[in-house]
């Protein structure tokens, strides 16, 4: 068997297939692509809540997500009183991600406070008893105070 030397054409061996297998010009290997991904319920809900809506009456029409109409809609009815509305914003903002506190300490102290003092509201609205609400507030003023020295 003869071997070949470097640079020494030859049809067929490593990395060089016969020329019948190879790709013609034009050709693709992949005929018919990647396929596409099934969409989840969570992406498809996504592609909804951010889809932008006009809201408001002639001349105030603003645009805005689904997702931030929802929630303004939600925190409105209740400040209303709904109580059974009250009770899903909380839930919501309790779900809602954290901020660290590393990397933002005020935004992070203020979500807190504003947390709790919603909380003390609700408390208030169920039992007419407003010391929770003035010691949160309370709270807050003697941490500001902390943080000013």
């Amino acid at each position: 068997m003869a071997g070949h030397r470097r640079g020494d054409p030859y049809g067929v061996g490593f990395a060089k297939p016969p020329p019948h297998t190879r790709w013609k010009p034009g050709q693709s290997g992949n005929p018919n692509g990647r396929p596409k991904r099934k969409s989840d319920l969570y992406a498809e809900l996504q592609s909804v809540l951010l889809t932008r809506i006009a809201v408001g009456g002639e001349g105030s029409e603003r645009s805005m997500t689904i997702q931030e109409a929802l929630v303004r809609k939600a925190r409105q009815m209740a400040l209303d009183g709904s109580l059974a509305m009250q009770k899903i914003v909380l839930q919501l903002e309790s779900a809602a991600p954290v901020r660290d506190e590393r990397c933002d300490p005020y935004g992070a102290a203020l979500d807190r406070y504003r947390f709790e003092l919603s909380m003390a509201r609700v408390y208030e609205a169920e039992t007419g008893d407003l010391a929770l609400e003035q010691e949160v507030e309370a709270t807050a003023n003697m941490e500001a105070g902390d943080e000013a020295d």
